[in-house]
C-alpha cells in the first residue's frame, strides 16, 4: 500500500514541576487513533503538545519489552491506513415478502379488487422506501469512503508519527559539557525508547551565570537510570510518585524535529527551552569530549599562560542515518499454488502449425519496481497455452524477465509476424508495468530494460500499435489477454515517482471488432492486484484456471471472460474495496478459443 516516504515528525519532552503532574493521570477513556485524527483535523491543533517526559505510554508491556522494532513501522503504517480506508459495503435490502390476498366470501368483486390494488400500493411503497435508504446509506459511503480518500496520505502522516512516538518514548539531554571559549554547550539527544542517540552542540550565553543555571537545571533535571529501575527493567509506565521523586527543577523543554525514509531516522533540528529563554540547537557529527591541560605553577608568583582547550570539536557534517531493515525475517513469501500440477498433468493437444503464441512477461525490471509474480503465472501460462492450443515450439515466442528486452520484444514480433499466414490464429500475452503517457493519455508495455520515464518515445511498445500490427497480419483471429493496468500503479504502488497511484486515466484503444478480442485485468483506473496467497497475479491465475477447467471442450471468450471476471472481482474485494479490479473485454466475445 504505501512505503515510508519522508515524514515530518515531532517530539516534545517536557519536565515539570510536582504540581503541574496533578491532573497528567487523570483516567479517562482513550481514544482511538482514527479518533484522535478526525479531532486533530477538526480543532487543527497539535494534541501531542503535552506528552509525558519519559516512556512512551501508548504501547503495551509486551511491545515495550521488545521496544517496537523500527522496522515494523512500515508494516504497521500501511495496515492501518488499509484499515482507514476500508469501510464494508452496504447490504442489499431484502424485498418485503410478497403477500397472498384471499377473495372473502361474502366479498364483491369489485371491492375485492380494491383491496388488491391498496396491497400493490402499499408493497410499491415500502420497496420505494428501501430503495431510497440503501441509496442514501451508498452515498453516505461513497462520500465517507471519498473523504478518507482525501485524507489518506494525512492519516499516513498521523499514524506513523503515532508509531514513531511510541518506538522513540521521550528524548532528554545527557553527558552535557561546556566551552566557554565557543559559549557553547555539548550534549547528547537520547531517546528513552530505543538506542537512537546524536551529539548537539547548543550556543548559550557565558555572562550573568546563563550557561551554569542552563547546564544544571538540564543535569538535575531527571534520573532516568534511577526511574527505570525503580518502575521494572520492562515498565512502560511509572506512578506519579515515582515522578516527583525524581522531577528536582522548573520546566525544561526539549522539542526535536525528525524525518523518517526507508533508510532510517534523520534529526533535522532541536529547540531547548531553559528558564523560560529558547536556545536553538546544531547538529555535531561527533561527541564533544573535551581535553583539559593541567598546568603545574613553579612557584606561587607564576602566571598561568596556559587555556582551556578543545582539540576535539569537529565542523558540521551530514548527521549519519539510523539504518534498520524493512525485510521479513526470512525474507521469504509463502503461498499455495494449486495450479501447478494440473499444468504439469494437462495433456498435449495434437500441434497445429495456424496457432502462434507471444508471451511477453517482466517481473523483475533493472530501473523499477518489481511486479509481483508476473515471472510464476507467465511460464506456467506459456505451458498451458502451448499444450491447450496446439501451439508448437517454434510458433511460441515466449519472453520472460530478462530475455523480455526491448530489443528481443522488436525483432521476436517482426519475426513473428513476417510468418503468419491467412487464417492463422494468434494469442498475445503480457504481463509487466503498463505505463500511460501522460500527455496523450496512449498505454505503453514496458520492456524489462527501458526506463518508465523515457519508453513514450518509442512507438513500437505502445499497446495500440502492436494491437494494429497484430490485426494487419493477417491473421483471422486475434485473442489479447493483458495483466497489466495502464494507469499508472500496480499493485497500489505508482511507477511514476512523485504521482500518486491511479491518477492517469489512459485513453481507449481502437481494435477489429470482427476477428479481435482483448481481455484485460481492470478498468482504465483500477489497478492489477498480485495475488499473494497464490503466488500468482490475480487476472493470470484465474485466466489460468479457466484454461485447465475447459481443456476437454472449445468455449467462447465470453464464457471465459465471465469465469475470470467473477473470480478476479470477488478475490480483489476480498482484500479491500481500494483494491477492487474488474476485468473488460473488447472485440467479438463471440470467438472460439
Amino acid at each position: 500500500m504505501r512505503s515510508l516516504s519522508k515524514y515530518l515528525l515531532i517530539l516534545i519532552a517536557i519536565a515539570i514541576s510536582t504540581v503541574a503532574y496533578a491532573d497528567t493521570f487523570v483516567d479517562h477513556k482513550t481514544p482511538t487513533d482514527e479518533e484522535l485524527f478526525w479531532i486533530q483535523q477538526d480543532k487543527e491543533a497539535n494534541i501531542f503538545s503535552d506528552r509525558n517526559i519519559f516512556i512512551s505510554s501508548s504501547d503495551t508491556k509486551d511491545e515495550m519489552q521488545n521496544k517496537q522494532k523500527l522496522s515494523n513501522l512500515n508494516a504497521k503504517v500501511e495496515k492501518a491506513v488499509q484499515n482507514f480506508l476500508s469501510i464494508p459495503l452496504v447490504r442489499e435490502p431484502s424485498l418485503p415478502a410478497s403477500p397472498t390476498i384471499l377473495k372473502g366470501e361474502f366479498e364483491k368483486e369489485a371491492t375485492f379488487k380494491d383491496r388488491i390494488l391498496l396491497e400493490i400500493n402499499k408493497r410499491e411503497a415500502q420497496v420505494i422506501a428501501l430503495q431510497e435508504k440503501y441509496r442514501a446509506d451508498v452515498e453516505a459511503r461513497n462520500k465517507e469512503i471519498e473523504k478518507r480518500i482525501n485524507a489518506k496520505e494525512k492519516y499516513a502522516d498521523f499514524i506513523t508519527g503515532r508509531y514513531f512516538e511510541s518506538f522513540m518514548g521521550a528524548v532528554i539531554l545527557k553527558n552535557t559539557h561546556y566551552d566557554p571559549e565557543k559559549e557553547m554547550m555539548y550534549a547528547d539527544l537520547v531517546s528513552t525508547g530505543s538506542d537512537f542517540s546524536r551529539s548537539l552542540a547548543i550556543p548559550i550565553p557565558l555572562a550573568n551565570d546563563e550557561a551554569e543555571t542552563v547546564k544544571r537545571i538540564i543535569d538535575e533535571l531527571i534520573d532516568l537510570d534511577s526511574i527505570k529501575k525503580s518502575c521494572g527493567a520492562a515498565a512502560n509506565y511509572c506512578s506519579p510518585e515515582t515522578i516527583k521523586r525524581y522531577i528536582k527543577s522548573r520546566v525544561v523543554s526539549i522539542m526535536a524535529e525528525f524525518s523518517v525514509d526507508r533508510n532510517g531516522i534523520i534529526l533535522n533540528k532541536v529547540e531547548l527551552s531553559a528558564n523560560g529563554k529558547p536556545y536553538i540547537a546544531e547538529l555535531q557529527a561527533d561527541k564533544f569530549s573535551p581535553k583539559i591541560v593541567k598546568v603545574t605553577l613553579p612557584d606561587t608568583q607564576a602566571k598561568l599562560d596556559a587555556l582551556y582547550q578543545n582539540p576535539n570539536l569537529a565542523n558540521l557534517i551530514t548527521i549519519p542515518k539510523l539504518s534498520f531493515s524493512a525485510k521479513t525475517a526470512d525474507g521469504r513469501i509463502v503461498f499455495d499454488d494449486d495450479l501447478a500440477n494440473d499444468v504439469k498433468n494437462l495433456p498435449a493437444a495434437p500441434k497445429d502449425a495456424k496457432k502462434w503464441l507471444f508471451l511477453v512477461a517482466v517481473e523483475n525490471y533493472k530501473e523499477t519496481d518489481k511486479v509481483l509474480f508476473a515471472k510464476h503465472s507467465a511460464d506456467l501460462l506459456a505451458t498451458t497455452l502451448k499444450k491447450r492450443l496446439g501451439v508448437s515450439d517454434r510458433n511460441a515466442y515466449v519472453l520472460i524477465d530478462g530475455n523480455a528486452t526491448a530489443g528481443a520484444i522488436s525483432d521476436k514480433l517482426e519475426q513473428m509476424l513476417a510468418n503468419i499466414k491467412p487464417d492463422d490464429t494468434v494469442y498475445f500475452y503480457y504481463s509487466g508495468h503498463g505505463v500511460p503517457d501522460p500527455v496523450t493519455s496512449e498505454p505503453y508495455i514496458l520492456p524489462s530494460d527501458k526506463v518508465v520515464d523515457f519508453i513514450v518515445r518509442e512507438k513500437q511498445f505502445q499497446l495500440g500499435d502492436i494491437y494494429r500490427r497484430l490485426s494487419l497480419s493477417g491473421a483471422s483471429k486475434v485473442v489479447a489477454f493483458v495483466d497489466s493496468c495502464f494507469s499508472g500503479r500496480t499493485d497500489n504502488a505508482s511507477i511514476f515517482k512523485g504521482t500518486a497511484p491511479g491518477l492517469i486515466r489512459v485513453k481507449e484503444l481502437d481494435i477489429d471488432p470482427t476477428k479481435m478480442t482483448v481481455m484485460t485485468a481492470g478498468k482504465n483506473t483500477q489497478f492489477s492486484n498480485a495475488y499473494d496467497t497464490k503466488g500468482h497475479r490475480m487476472f493470470s491465475y484465474f485466466l489460468l484456471r479457466s484454461l485447465l477447467k475447459n481443456r476437454t471442450n472449445t468455449p467462447d471468450m465470453n464464457t471465459i471472460f465471465q469465469e475470470i471476471s467473477v473470480g478476479v472481482r470477488d478475490a480483489s474485494s476480498a482484500k479491500g474495496d481500494i483494491y477492487l479490479q474488474e476485468p473488460q473485454m473488447y472485440g467479438n466475445s463471440a470467438l472460439p478459443l
